[in-house]
Formats: structure tokens, C-alpha cells, sequence
């Protein structure tokens, strides 16, 4: 997907939808980055959703949220994630979710580094 159609989606998305020309600038990693942008692309992707739903179908005790960790990629490609919530009990969860989220990608950001990200999702699933 470019870079173009990507950054429109999750500006169309956030209500902040506009043109964006092919020579602009990439947004820097704060713009992408944001809390709402971090919810909607990792905490509501369907295969973080569907690891959720089994979670609880099996009956797993979990907390309201989970902490979650991963670095973002300049390219916006999502890497080394995992279920940062000390307890949890060791299964399936603890694969499903990091793998779930590292499907995922960020709209790139004009940065040469890397960015590493803690954040809480819910851990109830969305309704459908």
C-alpha cells in the first residue's frame, strides 16, 4: 500500500482526512504515533481482536487492559512486540497477541530511528 493511500486511510480514519500530495514531507513519528492512531491500528486490528475473543472464550482471567510493547520502524513495519502485563498466565496469549500486532503497520515517518511504544489495550474485545 503507499505511503499516500496509507496516511490518508488512518487520516480518514482519525477525522482529519485531507489531501495529501505525493511530494509532501512524510509525517514525523509524533503525528503517527498518537494515542488514536496507536489504538486503531494495534488495539483494534482484527487478529488483535480475534486473539481477545479466544482469551476469553477460553475463560482466561484477564485484567480490563493489557500493556503491550513494540517498536515501530521508520517504514512503519511493527516489530519485537510483546504482552508487557506482568501475571499473565503463560499460553497461547502471550504468542497470539505479539504476533497479531507485528501484522499490523504504521503509515512511515520521517525519522531515522526506530520508535518503542508501552501502551494499554483493552482487553475485552470490540463489539462486532
Amino acid at each position: 500500500m503507499s505511503r499516500v493511500l496509507m496516511v490518508g486511510i488512518v487520516a480518514m480514519l482519525l477525522g482529519t482526512a485531507g489531501v495529501v500530495a505525493a511530494d509532501e514531507p512524510l509525517p514525523a513519528a509524533i503525528e503517527v504515533l498518537n494515542p488514536e492512531s496507536v489504538d486503531l491500528v494495534v488495539g483494534r486490528a482484527p487478529a488483535v481482536q480475534a486473539c481477545l475473543r479466544k482469551a476469553n472464550r477460553e475463560g482466561l482471567e484477564l485484567p480490563d487492559k493489557l500493556w503491550v510493547e513494540f517498536t515501530v520502524q521508520p517504514d512503519g513495519s511493527i516489530r519485537d512486540a510483546q504482552v508487557a502485563t506482568l501475571g499473565l498466565p503463560e499460553g497461547e496469549l502471550q504468542q497470539c497477541l505479539p504476533d497479531g500486532i507485528e501484522q499490523q503497520h504504521f503509515p512511515a515517518f520521517d525519522s531515522h530511528n526506530a520508535k518503542t511504544i508501552k501502551v494499554p489495550i483493552a482487553a475485552r474485545p470490540a463489539a462486532r
